[in-house]
This record gives C-alpha cells, sequence and structure tokens, in this order.
C-alpha cells in the first residue's frame, strides 16, 4: 500500500512540473508585468430554467486575438466580446422577457499596453504606452428590449443605443486619466481627457420610434491639454485647458472643432443634443443629416452638434494712465430713450444762456 502511495505521489509531481501554463486561443503576452488580466478567444451560454416556462441565459463570447501587456501594472485587457443576456418570466398567461444584446469593440487587432498603470482596455486596437489610469472601449452597441403579453397583443418597447463605426482602436501616449471610448481616438500627453465617438439613440414603443444624435463620426485629438472633453468626431485640441467640442451633426471626419492653446473662446457655446423638429417628427440623424437650427432667444444647452458663437461687449480703450475706466466714450443717443443727444445738448445749453440773461436782469432792476 505504501508503495502505492510513493508511486501516485510521483506521477503526480511529473504532471506538475511538466504542465504549462494555460493560453486562451490566439495567445496573450505578459512580460514583466504585475497583475496584469488578459481575456481572448472565451464563450460561455450559461442557462438557468425554471418550471412553468421561465429562463435566464447568458451567452458570452470574446474573439480570438493576442493581447500584449509589457512591463505593466494593474492591466486589464479583453477582446472583442458579445454578450446576449436575457430572461422570460411566465405566470399564467402573462409571460415578461427582457433582452439584452451588446456588442463591444469590432477592431481585429489587439490590446496593446506597454509601461503603463492601472489600464483597462476592452474591443481590441487599442494602445497605452507609458500612461496611467486610461479607459480604452472600441465602438459599443446594445439594443435593450422588453415584452410583455397578457393573452393579448404583445407590448414591446427598446431602444438602440451605439457609437459610430471605427476603423482602429484608440491611442494613449504619456497620458493620465483618459478615457476614450468608440475608436480612433487620440491622446498624447494630456489629462483627464474624454473622447467619445459619436453617440446614437433610438428609443422605440409601439411603433414610435424617437431617434437622437450627439454628434456624427469619429476620431478626436487631444494633445497635451487638461480637462479636454470631445464628442464626435474631427475634434483637435492642443496645449488647451478644459476645451469642450461636439462634432457637429451632418459631418464625419471633418474639422468639426480646432482649439490651439489656451481656454476656449469667451462667447462661443458648444450644445449637446439635436434640437427638437418642429413639425412632430423625429429628426433624422447620421452623417447625412442637415445641422440643427437654433430658434432666436436664449440658448440651451442641449443641442447637439451646433454652435453659436456671442460676440463679447468691446473693452473701453485705455486712458493716459493705463485705466480703462479713464477712457472716452463717444455715444449718439440718450441712454434707455434712444433720442438724438446733439438736439438735447442744445435745448440744455439754450437754456443755461436763457437764464443767465433773466438773472442779470434780475439783479439790474434791483
Amino acid at each position: 500500500m505504501r508503495r502505492i502511495t510513493i508511486a501516485i505521489a510521483v506521477a503526480a509531481c511529473a504532471c506538475t512540473v511538466g504542465a504549462r501554463t494555460a493560453l486562451a486561443d490566439g495567445g496573450n503576452t505578459a512580460t514583466d508585468s504585475i497583475g496584469a488580466v488578459q481575456v481572448t478567444g472565451v464563450s460561455a451560454d450559461p442557462t438557468v430554467a425554471a418550471p412553468g416556462g421561465s429562463q435566464v441565459s447568458a451567452p458570452v463570447s470574446t474573439s480570438a486575438g493576442p493581447n500584449t501587456a509589457d512591463g505593466s501594472t494593474g492591466t486589464v485587457q479583453v477582446s472583442p466580446a458579445d454578450a446576449s443576456p436575457s430572461a422570460t418570466v411566465s405566470a399564467g398567461v402573462v409571460t415578461a422577457t427582457v433582452d439584452v444584446p451588446a456588442t463591444v469593440g469590432s477592431a481585429p487587432a489587439a490590446n496593446d499596453s506597454a509601461g503603463s498603470l492601472g489600464v483597462v482596455q476592452a474591443g481590441g486596437g487599442n494602445s497605452a504606452t507609458g500612461s496611467t489610469g486610461a479607459v480604452q472601449v472600441g465602438s459599443v452597441g446594445a439594443s435593450p428590449s422588453v415584452s410583455v403579453n397578457t393573452g393579448g397583443a404583445p407590448v414591446t418597447a427598446g431602444t438602440a443605443v451605439s457609437t459610430a463605426d471605427a476603423s482602429t482602436g484608440n491611442s494613449a501616449t504619456g497620458d493620465t486619466g483618459a478615457v476614450q471610448v468608440g475608436g480612433d481616438n487620440v491622446a498624447t500627453g494630456s489629462t483627464g481627457a474624454v473622447q467619445s465617438a459619436a453617440l446614437a439613440a433610438d428609443p422605440r414603443s409601439g411603433g414610435t420610434s424617437v431617434p437622437v444624435a450627439v454628434g456624427s463620426g469619429s476620431g478626436n485629438t487631444a494633445t497635451s491639454d487638461t480637462g479636454a472633453v470631445q464628442v464626435g468626431g474631427g475634434n483637435a485640441a492642443s496645449g488647451s485647458t478644459l476645451p469642450v467640442q461636439v462634432g457637429r451633426a451632418g459631418t464625419s471626419g471633418g474639422p468639426a472643432g480646432s482649439l490651439t492653446g489656451g481656454t476656449p473662446a469667451a462667447g462661443t457655446r458648444t450644445l449637446a443634443s439635436a434640437a427638437p423638429g418642429t413639425t412632430g417628427t423625429s429628426p433624422p440623424i447620421g452623417p447625412g443629416a442637415p445641422p440643427a437650427v437654433l430658434p432666436p432667444g436664449p440658448v440651451s444647452p442641449a443641442v447637439s452638434g451646433v454652435s453659436r458663437t456671442q460676440p463679447a461687449a468691446p473693452r473701453p480703450a485705455a486712458g493716459p494712465g493705463g485705466s480703462s475706466l479713464l477712457a472716452a466714450t463717444h455715444v449718439s443717443t440718450l441712454p434707455f430713450t434712444g433720442s438724438a443727444l446733439l438736439g438735447w445738448l442744445l435745448a440744455a445749453s439754450a437754456a443755461v444762456g436763457a437764464g443767465g440773461l433773466l438773472r442779470r436782469a434780475g439783479r439790474a432792476r434791483g
């Protein structure tokens, strides 16, 4: 019996020594890294069924494609993924179903993180070099829906949410706290940059659709910026502080906005959602949609893809002492009334002259 036990122990040791690192499809690489998590080539379809027709399932899959994390700490990398969780609950004649299909990323290229700290990459084709706290997500699409059937005609409601298609992933080099969604975004030497491809949503209920879009296209560039926020496509900011840029509706890949140095110009507003239509129908979205037109009057910060520039009030020229308070101001009308100033000035002069003559005449009589 003792000999058998020793033989089993030896065989177990041999198996342990001969075992290799488990690799998913495509293979991941992490050299001189600490705490790297890499997921690729995974497929699962867990399902739970209950009596009466109730069921919950959550199929998930990631495409094959090697991820690389060299000299990084705390890196999480996930290849393009598809998920279609659903749940059905039945109680007598009432049946309710919830579906949440979602897709993250479509770029076939792998994620690459070199010399970075705390980087999260999802969707493939993302690159982070020498960055800290970067979050990179490829193009995103989701179509959650709810259907309820009480024995008659089913009632369905849902929405489709997505970012604009992108040809490549996101790139962050020497950044801190960069957040990039949708692909084709580039951030270099920036702090707190937030970049997103155009966002589109299409809520539907009972055959009625209300599409909404923010910006158009993909591809933003932030270089040595602080707190840059860029949505849509074709936005560029360099050496700026807190620039906010939204790609104009109806454009794709064009120079939607450009800032170089300093802060955004005074009096410039960049708005964030499509203007409401006047015909009661939903405004079109996508590259072919016309830009929204703002009505006159105060501006609400809820219109996407539209920029309104208000000229700043002119500042008076500096006086002899260098102070603008001593500057001469030339006006031609009275305030509030709008009456001509010259006529009233002449009338006042005449009244002063007449008063002086009457005073002298009174003194002479006395």
